[in-house]
């Protein structure tokens, strides 16, 4: 490591390079030590990110916009994760951080629209205990396409630690939930 750079952090213009996936510079809380090969482009919204994670599905339909593929996975999650949400948002309530609310407009499933391009959609928010930020990319497959939804999160404080704590191990099944009832061979990625 030279300079004192931390080798999850990507430099500009790498192109493609190996990183850990839910894991930090320091030691995951998590247990979870996911790598794969990732395109630089799909990190670029949230340089400082320090927690990640990647899933993809096949799409058999094939010809899907990235920010349609946002519409369609955000806005009607299975009811379980509909009700966890309800839930989170009443508990960060309490302590004054930004709740997540499911409505139609420049939002997906109450996540607001960063960036909409031919090759992906960028969704999130920055709140006083992290940033974080929802990539779906779509990409032509064997058999159809693939849709990809990488999340990265850069925790700001104890507070932004503590919650991903909770958080990141229902994240996991959160992300494949939300896949499997439009993609065929969910996977990590």
């Amino acid at each position: 490591m030279s300079g004192g750079r931390s080798p999850w952090r990507l430099g500009s213009g790498a192109a493609i390079r190996p990183i850990s996936f839910c894991t930090t510079s320091r030691n995951s809380p998590l247990g979870i030590n996911r790598t794969s090969h990732v395109q630089a482009d799909l990190l670029s919204p949230l340089p400082s990110a320090d927690w990640r994670d990647r899933f993809e599905g096949d799409f058999r339909e094939g010809g899907l916009a990235p920010i349609d593929a946002a519409y369609r996975l955000l806005e009607n999650p299975p009811s379980w994760i509909r009700g966890l949400m309800f839930l989170r948002n009443r508990m960060v309530a309490l302590v004054g951080l930004r709740s997540v609310e499911m409505k139609a407009g420049a939002s997906a499933g109450g996540f607001p629209v960063i960036e909409a391009t031919p090759h992906r959609a960028v969704l999130g928010f920055d709140d006083r205990h992290l940033d974080f930020r929802i990539v779906v990319d779509t990409r032509q497959g064997a058999v159809g396409q693939i849709i990809g939804v990488t999340t990265l999160v850069h925790r700001k404080n104890l507070l932004g630690r503590v919650y991903l704590l909770f958080v990141g191990p229902l994240h996991k099944r959160i992300v494949p939930a939300t896949l499997r009832p439009f993609c065929t061979n969910v996977r990590s990625a």
